[in-house]
């Protein structure tokens, strides 16, 4: 019971501290004197506070455990980068291609293309591409880098870490994955394919972090998916504000297929992509930790 009360503590006060911070911290374009020119440049300001309270409270966390606990930031970069690229491009790749496929996913602008081969395709979307007008790219693609990195911290550093110490690894994943729903209650509410699709998502960015041993392996997984998805495809949802590089429409009479409304994140296809890759990254993490022993 005292272990109990011990982690519930260390992990309220690292969450709930946290959420503090993000909801009576001013968000930095609201601060006064501070100039920010354009809406690339205040997402960017609005995601910061959220990203350095999960830092600072990581450090903090972190340094009253070290060096019994370690969270993955500092070991393994490059592998947890690589593995972590890879997966998030296979991850989204499978996914685009099979939705645009079946047809039920849509590129604006392909025309005649949209049913040739995948080289024409994939040349055509360059193109398209390389002649975007949204301003200042690359300081929207840091403001995503930025948000998943903060969620990644929150769900899969500290808080996950100091569960699986105190017990095991499924508890941690249980708990962890239980707060990553909540902070996404937009899917929950969507419907039962959101929802599972959000909560098989996490559990597939756990079963990363397990395989690679890196936090850095699920962040650029999630990086991924949410830049090129999102900013580049504009069928993965991020805030409103948020640009696209291309148009896509998702249509068909299989609603569970194309996702509907709530597009790429409302398919069955990741869903079913998403239970696939966790049994694979925990198969291979299983046979990891068995060759170490």
């Amino acid at each position: 019971m005292k272990k109990f009360f011990s982690v519930l503590l260390k992990g309220a006060i690292f969450f709930i501290g946290w959420a503090i911070c993000v909801v009576f911290l001013p968000d930095i374009p609201t601060i006064p004197g501070i100039p920010i020119e354009g809406p690339a440049y205040w997402r960017l300001g609005a995601e910061l506070v959220p990203f350095l309270a999960a830092v600072g409270f990581t450090i903090i966390f972190w340094l009253l455990e070290k060096p019994r606990l370690q969270l993955g930031l500092l070991r393994r970069f490059g592998r947890g980068v690589c593995v972590g690229t890879v997966s998030g491009v296979v991850w989204l790749g499978v996914v685009v291609g099979v939705l645009m496929s079946t047809k039920a996913m849509h590129i604006v602008g392909l025309g005649d293309l949209q049913n040739g081969d995948i080289v024409m395709i994939f040349t055509k979307v360059m193109d398209m591409i390389r002649n975007h007008s949204v301003s200042m790219l690359w300081v929207w693609i840091v403001a995503v880098l930025l948000n998943v990195t903060m969620q990644e911290m929150l769900f899969r550093g500290y808080l996950y870490q100091i569960i699986k110490a105190k017990y095991n690894g499924i508890v941690a994943a249980f708990v962890t994955t239980t707060l990553f729903a909540i902070m996404h209650i937009g899917a929950l509410e969507a419907g039962l394919i959101p929802a599972l699709n959000v909560i098989t998502m996490s559990l597939l960015m756990t079963m990363l972090l397990e395989y690679t041993r890196s936090l850095w392996a699920p962040i650029m997984a999630h990086f991924v998916w949410n830049a090129v998805g999102g900013v580049v495809l504009g069928g993965v949802m991020l805030p409103a504000d948020y640009p696209h590089l291309l148009q896509t429409t998702f249509s068909g009479s299989n609603i569970l297929l194309s996702g509907g409304a709530h597009q790429i994140e409302g398919s069955v296809i990741v869903l079913a992509l998403n239970c696939v890759l966790c049994i694979f990254f925990g198969l291979l993490a299983r046979k990891k930790i068995k060759g170490n022993r």
